[in-house]
């Protein structure tokens, strides 16, 4: 298979070809064919599993996004994702998860030194006095989204052809051997267990490579988008007086 950074169309026709099937010249032919319409939803479910094993912890789901406190707004979009952690980067200070913030009042105003959702928002505490160019916050977080387009945004999946996988180029090969191995599950032949054997064995090098060391606490997944602030203020990423290491 080829080293260069396959994209959803590439991957497709690798699968294609895996599976002894005429590959196609172009992405709208996949269309045509039943084959080229079944690469392409393996494709995302199977991109869909692996973002989703180990509890959702692998580095390449890792991003980060930027607030930039204004004076007097409070609320600021939520990244799609599990939030880790919340810190300024200049200072390396870690901003607590107020779980009681019921009983903090809200008009104050301050240096923001924590946070709650509100409203699927991220809610400044205290209110920032002032505009703080200069000393931003980002808020790290486990992504919910398991593409990018052409230009490197990221996406739930992948649609057109130049989309590209978030697992790193190097280990997309697992994502066609999740694909073949499933098409050819009810076959049971020496192909189907060729395929789970590459599967296994990929699935080792992405975890050596790409599995995010830390513990969740009482069964806690990053999968999961369920979870409320109360079910998610026990997790040591939300603990105020936690030191996280310096990047």
């Amino acid at each position: 298979m080829s080293d260069c950074d396959r994209n959803y169309f590439e991957l497709c026709n690798d699968i294609l070809g895996e599976l002894y099937f005429d590959e196609v010249d172009t992405f709208d032919e996949l269309e045509d064919i039943e084959e080229g319409r079944r690469a392409k939803r393996e494709l995302n479910k199977a991109l869909n599993f692996i973002c989703n094993q180990e509890n959702g912890a692998w580095t390449f789901r890792e991003q980060h996004s930027i607030i930039v406190p204004v004076k007097g707004v409070s609320h600021y979009d939520k990244p799609c994702g599990f939030i880790e952690y919340v810190k300024y980067p200049k200072s390396n200070l870690v901003l607590g998860y107020y779980d009681e913030h019921k009983y903090y009042a809200s008009s104050a105003t301050g240096t923001p030194t924590g946070y709650w959702m509100s409203d699927g928002k991220i809610r400044l505490f205290p209110t920032p006095d002032k505009t703080y160019n200069d000393d931003i916050i980002e808020v790290h977080f486990f992504t919910y989204n398991y593409a990018k387009d052409c230009c490197q945004m990221l996406k739930p999946k992948m649609k057109y052809e130049t989309d590209t996988p978030i697992i790193p180029n190097h280990h997309r090969d697992i994502l066609v051997y999740k694909v073949c191995a499933d098409w050819r599950a009810d076959a049971r032949d020496s192909q189907s267990l060729h395929y789970k054997e590459l599967y296994k064995y990929a699935y080792k090098a992405l975890l050596d490579d790409c599995r995010e060391t830390m513990d969740l606490p009482n069964g806690l997944s990053i999968s999961d988008d369920t979870l409320s602030p109360n079910e998610i203020a026990a997790n040591i990423f939300f603990n105020p007086f936690l030191t996280r290491p310096t990047d």
